[in-house]
């Protein structure tokens, strides 16, 4: 199965914008989307890839995949890892302020990856959603709510699917539930961590089964942490208040190295965290800034790992030649 690369670079200058190369990619995911609707893949992975290499953010608004012919698997993804998350000015965000979500993909066997996406404002609608669709995996992005200010909206919306799994993933300030799995099956959340939401950290619901949840850092949620309708497995995931499934891992509040900037990585004074999770490498072996794990600290972050890490393992299919600059 080939690959389909589509470039998108909210900065990009000239070019004809029909996303087949970085020279004459989209300006935005959105437009990316719009452009690709029809287009029949037959079958091949598509890779949606994002760069910016002066700053300019994706202010296209919200995008919604869609296919004409089902491709095989659907990549979203940052043209490298958000290795510079708290330090490089030019990576590629999504910003959007319109009444949808930020990404809506209902198509099964979607990857999202090493993007940030930041809504804003009061009428930005959920930031990912996911209904109705198979072998879904989010990982390794960084969601920044602070500038959102619509109520009832969640970070992942994730409705009647098998096997969605949601791994090594930053997500600040949600409004409302962080991730939801609703009538979902075989749901795995593993080593994300979760800051100052407004609302519920982690949701399964009564008609979800086979959930399984490890190594996950919910820290001063507002409501509830955890909240569960259902039966799940679990281990090792922490709450800053009394609703962690795992009792040892309950009320244990975190500081960080620098919440302010963004910076979620463990601090120092974080033992509680450090070196303290479940060995989950049948499921993945790094962290959110691609550096092996090795003691499994909880969260997204194994602790010792720089912010400027190295980034290999992070993207499973990851093109090289489309890094370079043309």
């Amino acid at each position: 199965m080939a690959d389909t690369i589509v470039y998108i670079d909210p900065g990009v200058a000239g070019g004809i914008g029909d996303g087949s190369s970085w020279i004459n990619a989209y300006s935005s995911m959105n437009a990316a989307c719009i452009g690709s609707e029809f287009v029949d893949f037959s079958g091949n992975d598509v890779i949606f890839l994002c760069r910016t290499l002066d700053g300019t953010k994706d202010t296209g608004g919200g995008a919604t995949i869609q296919f004409l012919v089902n491709p095989g698997t659907i990549y979203y993804r940052g043209s490298e890892a958000l290795i510079q998350t708290y330090l490089d000015t030019t990576k590629y965000i999504q910003r959007w302020t319109d009444n949808a979500e930020g990404i809506d993909c209902n198509h099964d066997n979607f990857v999202l990856e090493n993007i940030q996406l930041e809504p804003v404002g009061a009428s930005a609608d959920h930031c990912i959603s996911i209904i109705g669709s198979d072998n879904c995996i989010i990982r390794g992005n960084l969601i920044d709510a602070s500038g959102h200010t619509r109520s009832g909206r969640y970070g992942v919306n994730n409705q009647s699917n098998t096997n969605t799994q949601v791994y090594n993933n930053f997500f600040n300030d949600i409004t409302s539930i962080c991730v939801a799995f609703i009538n979902s099956t075989n749901g795995g959340f593993y080593n994300n961590t979760f800051i100052d939401g407004g609302g519920i950290g982690v949701y399964f619901n009564a008609g979800s089964t086979g959930c399984t949840l490890r190594n996950n850092i919910i820290n001063s949620a507002a409501a509830n942490n955890y909240y569960f309708e259902v039966a799940k497995t679990s281990s090792n995931n922490i709450s800053s208040d009394a609703t962690s499934p795992d009792v040892a891992f309950r009320n244990i509040s975190l500081t960080f190295e620098n919440k302010g900037a963004l910076d979620f990585r463990l601090a120092a004074g974080d033992t509680e965290a450090i070196d303290a999770g479940a060995d989950v490498s049948g499921v993945f072996t790094v962290d959110f800034f691609g550096t092996t794990r090795s003691g499994w600290s909880i969260g997204a972050h194994e602790y010792g790992a720089a912010a400027g890490g190295a980034s290999v393992g992070v993207m499973s299919k990851r093109d090289i030649h489309s890094l370079i600059m043309n």
